[in-house]
């Protein structure tokens, strides 16, 4: 067997060269809400311009996990902020880990996937998220929204008032993903 025969077949058995499936997300963005007995609140966390890289086809090897620090939360006003800082211990933990350990399209402009959350050194697998594809603004967004129980990681919501004002255990969480889809480049060629 000659040398570009060796060459052909092990092409042939590692597939075509630079095909993996891959999204680029240049920003990220999370909401929780949750009730109190008075109303809602809402609490945000954005990052743009920074690129990551999800990589479908490595995910069970090497999951796409992303970082955010619990001060980088924002809920409107400087009580809010410390409440819900309070209540995810930020001084002891203070940072949320989100993992995306699996990633499929199911049908089109619908992706499911398998996620891990570390909150206050607990973690959570929450299974069949779906992720809907839609354009906002020239762009194309990924979504997904599921709920969290404050109770399942052993969070006490702060209560107010002597316990007039209490928050629901129960929040929903909303997250964003803004995708690159520059026409000019492949950025997830293999090298």
């Amino acid at each position: 067997m000659n040398i570009l025969s060796v060459i052909l077949l092990l092409v042939s058995l590692t597939g075509p060269v630079g095909t993996e499936s891959c999204l680029v997300i240049q920003k990220r963005s999370i909401t929780i809400n949750g009730d109190t007995s008075l109303g809602g609140f809402s609490c945000d966390y954005e990052i743009s311009g920074v690129n990551d890289t999800l990589y479908f086809d490595n995910l069970p090897f090497s999951p796409y996990s992303f970082t955010i620090p619990v001060e980088a939360f924002r809920c409107g006003n400087f009580l809010l902020n410390r409440d819900f800082r309070s209540t995810l211990k930020a001084d002891e933990y203070p940072k949320v880990t989100v993992q995306v350990q699996s990633l499929e399209e199911k049908d089109k402009g619908l992706l499911t996937g398998c996620i891990k959350l570390l909150l206050v050194g607990k973690y959570k697998t929450l299974d069949d998220v779906e992720f809907c594809q839609s354009f906002a603004n020239g762009r194309q967004v990924l979504t997904a929204d599921f709920v969290f129980y404050a109770s399942e990681f052993k969070l006490e919501p702060p209560k107010k008032l002597g316990g007039l004002v209490t928050t629901s255990d129960k929040m929903n969480i909303s997250v964003s993903l803004v995708l690159d889809h520059s026409p000019h480049q492949s950025p997830c060629l293999s090298n």
